[in-house]
C-alpha cells in the first residue's frame, strides 16, 4: 500500500541556494519527520544541471526523491536497450569539498530515482539505512554517454559496525528500475558485515545504456568486502579498466549468491571483458555461485585472467554456469586463464549431477586447483580449454602413482585407465582400473566427446554415466554405460 507523502517539496531551480532549489528541498525534508517527497519541475527543455558550491545536506528522514517527476522524463521500457530520458543531472564538479558525496540517505524506506549523477567523490550513499531503492538512474555515465564518473564508489552501502544496512535494493525487476552504474572507481561496494541481505538487480555496470560499448569501473564492477547474503542476480558486470579490475569482488564474504548475471559480455555476446577475473571471492565462505535453473546460471567469457578465482574459500557451490561460452556451447568467448581457479580452497562444489556448468574455451585449464582438498567437480561438461580439463596442480612429487602417497590439491586424485570398451546388445561395456587409496569410496565418471582434443589432451563434453566403486589393491570396475560416439575420457 503507498504511503501519502508528510510534505512534498518541489525543486525549480537549478540554484545552488534559495527558494525552489535542491538544498533548500532536502533542508526541508531534514526539517520535520517524513516521509517525504522531493520532486522536479524546472521550466525549460533539455538537462538541467544541478552544480553545488558545498555538499548537500545529508538525509535524516525518509524520502522519495524523484527525477522522474520533471516534465518531459520517462523511465526505461526496454529490455536490452535503453530509451530512457533522464533530465536532471547532479554535477559536482564545482565542489570544493574532494570527499563529498551527492547524496547521502541515513533513513530506511528512502528511494532515489531518474537521475544522473556525476563527478562526485562518491555517488549516492546509503549510510545505515535500510529498505531503501535506488533505481532508473544513470549513475557515473553522462547524458552524453560519457563516462565522468566518481572518484570511488558510484552507489555505497554501508554502516558501522553497531548498526546496521539491510535488505536495500539497487536496481529492480521492472525494466525502468535498471541503473547505468559505469566510468567510476567502483561501481557498488558493500561493507562492512551488518550491511546485509541487500541485492543488485538487472543493471548494466561498466557498459553503456545500449549493453554493447564498454564505460567501465576501475577496480570492480561490485565490491563486497565482508558483507553477509548479498544477492548480486540478473546484471551485466563488464570492461572493469583498472590492473586487476573484476567484474565482481568478495572480500572475506559469507552468503552471498551471484546468478543470472553476465560477466565479461555485452547483451549479444560482445567481449567487454573486465581486466581480470571475471569473479573474484577472496577468503569467502558458503557462496552460490549459479544455480540449477536455466536462468540462474552465469555466463562468465572474455576476461583478463580467470572466469572465477577462488582463493582461499569453503563451501562454495559453482553450478549451472556457462564459462567460457554461450548457451549454446560453440560460442568461443573464452576467458584468458582458467575457467576455475581453486586456490588455497577447500570444501567446494563444483558442478554436480543438479547443476553441470559448461566450462570451454578457455586458455587455461578448465578447473585448476591449486592446493586445497575436498573439492567435488563432478558432472560438467569441460572441453576445447588450452590446458587440462581438470588440473590438480602440482606439488613437485610423482603424480598418479599407486596409493597416491603424494599430497597436493585434492591429494592428486588420480584419474581411471580405460582398458576396453566393447558394445553388448545395445550397451557399451567399459572396464578399467583406478589406482589410488585402497579401501576408500570413489564416484568414477563416464564422458563423450565428438573429436580427440587437438593436444591430444582428454576431454569431458558429454556425460555418459556414473558409477560408485569401492576401493581394493588394485582397484578395478566393469561397468555398463549409456551408448556414446567416437572418443570416451575420464
Amino acid at each position: 500500500m503507498a504511503t501519502c507523502p508528510a510534505a512534498t517539496f518541489t525543486v525549480t531551480s537549478t540554484n545552488d541556494s534559495g527558494p525552489g532549489s535542491l538544498r533548500q528541498a532536502l533542508l526541508g525534508v531534514n526539517a520535520s519527520p517524513g516521509p517525504h517527497a522531493v520532486q522536479f519541475s524546472i521550466p525549460g527543455g533539455g538537462v538541467h544541471t544541478l552544480a553545488p558550491l558545498t555538499p548537500w545536506p545529508e538525509l535524516t528522514n525518509t524520502v522519495s526523491l524523484n527525477g522522474y517527476s520533471q516534465p518531459g522524463s520517462k523511465p526505461n521500457s526496454l529490455q536490452w536497450g535503453d530509451d530512457v530520458v533522464l533530465l536532471i543531472r547532479l554535477d559536482g564538479q564545482k565542489l570544493t569539498n574532494s570527499l563529498a558525496s551527492a547524496l547521502v540517505l541515513h533513513s530506511s524506506g528512502s528511494s532515489v530515482r531518474g537521475l544522473i549523477v556525476v563527478r562526485f567523490a562518491s555517488g549516492i550513499k546509503l549510510d545505515s539505512a535500510g529498505g531503501c531503492v535506488i533505481a532508473g538512474n544513470w549513475i557515473g555515465l553522462d547524458f552524453d554517454g560519457i563516462a565522468r564518473g566518481m572518484t570511488f564508489d558510484g552507489v555505497t552501502v554501508t554502516c558501522p559496525v553497531f548498526a546496521s544496512a539491510m535488505h536495500n535494493a539497487i536496481g529492480g525487476a521492472a525494466y525502468g528500475d535498471r541503473n547505468v552504474i559505469s566510468g567510476n572507481g567502483t561501481g557498488i561496494s558493500f561493507s562492512p558485515t551488518s550491511a546485509a541481505n541487500n541485492s543488485v538487480l538487472n543493471n548494466f555496470i561498466g557498459i553503456d545504456p545500449t549493453g554493447t560499448l564498454p564505460r567501465g569501473n576501475a577496480t570492480a564492477g561490485v565490491m563486497i568486502q565482508s558483507a553477509t547474503n548479498i544477492l548480486v542476480s540478473g546484471n551485466v558486470i563488464s570492461a572493469t579498466t583498472g590492473a586487476g579490475g573484476c567484474g565482481v569482488e568478495i572480500i572475506a564474504g559469507a552468503g552471498d549468491i551471484i546468478q543470472g548475471n553476465l560477466i565479461g559480455h555485452g547483451v549479444s555476446g560482445q567481449d567487454l571483458g573486465n581486466a581480470g577475473d571475471g569473479l573474484y571471492p577472496n577468503g569467502a565462505k558458503n557462496l552460490l555461485i549459479g544455480g540449477t535453473g536455466v536462468a540462474l546460471g552465469n555466463r562468465i567469457g572474455f576476461n583478463g585472467r580467470h572466469g572465477i578465482d577462488l582463493l582461499g574459500g569453503s563451501g562454495a557451490t559453482i553450478q549451472g554456469n556457462n564459462i567460457g561460452t554461450g548457451s549454446v556451447g560453440t560460442e568461443p568467448w573464452g576467458n584468458l586463464g582458467s575457467g576455475i581457479y581453486l586456490n588455497n580452497s577447500s570444501s567446494n562444489l563444483v558442478g554436480g549431477l543438479a547443476g553441470h556448468n559448461s566450462i570451454v574455451y578457455n586458455g587455461g585449464a578448465g578447473v585448476s586447483v591449486l592446493f586445497g582438498t575436498g573439492n567435488q567437480i563432478a558432472g560438467n561438461s569441460i572441453y576445447d580449454n588450452g590446458g587440462l580439463g581438470i588440473d590438480l596442480g602440482d606439488d613437485g612429487l610423482t603424480p598418479n602413482d599407486a596409493g597416491d602417497a603424494d599430497t597436493g590439491a585434492n591429494q592428486l586424485q588420480n584419474y581411471p585407465l580405460l582398458t576396453s570398451a566393447a558394445t553388448s546388445y545395445g550397451s557399451l561395456q567399459i572396464q578399467g582400473t583406478l589406482d589410488s587409496k585402497p579401501n576408500t569410496n570413489f564416484h568414477l565418471e563416464f564422458f563423450a566427446s565428438a573429436p580427440w582434443d587437438a593436444f591430444w589432451i582428454p576431454e569431458g563434453q558429454v556425460l555418459l554415466g556414473y558409477t560408485n566403486v569401492a576401493g581394493h589393491q588394485p582397484s578395478s570396475f566393469r561397468e555398463p554405460v549409456l551408448p556414446f560416439a567416437k572418443a570416451l575420457s575420464a
